[in-house]
């Protein structure tokens, strides 16, 4: 087991790693420990190249598992937190990259292109049925 790193954020995304060139990638917000490697599998099984954990929970991960996951510290239990951190991220991959966010242990929302920088993405419900982003 490899006990991930935790990173800030700004300057993890600020230096465009190579982590970012291209996905898909995946955004997931963790608030707890509760089965965290197993949503991470689940996720990596699916395709998705590398997984961004936004937490600031020290996690363990599998040694496999650990090289496609990075952990950027961020406070996931405050209202509306997947919109800064979905945003941040949009902000530092290349437009079109392929973006997925989930919040442990519900899953929100696809967005498959990078919305306008006047855009703000928000999570699946079942009110509204699907991802969507709109006008800031």
């Amino acid at each position: 087991m490899t006990v991930l790193p935790i990173r800030d954020m700004e300057p993890f995304l600020a230096g465009r790693p190579a982590v970012l060139a291209r996905g898909p990638l995946a955004v997931i917000l963790v608030e707890d420990d509760t089965a965290v490697a197993a949503t991470l599998r689940h996720h990596l099984d699916r395709g998705f190249r590398h997984i961004l954990l936004m937490s600031d929970l020290p996690q363990d991960l599998p040694d496999a598992m650990a090289e496609q996951v990075t952990q950027l510290r961020y406070d996931p239990r405050r209202p509306a937190a997947h919109v800064d951190a979905v945003n941040a991220v949009i902000r530092a991959v290349p437009a079109g990259t392929w973006l997925y966010y989930a919040s442990t242990p519900n899953s929100c929302s696809i967005r498959s292109a990078r919305p306008a920088a006047s855009e703000r993405c928000w999570p699946f419900t079942p009110r509204n049925g699907a991802a969507r982003c709109c006008p800031m």
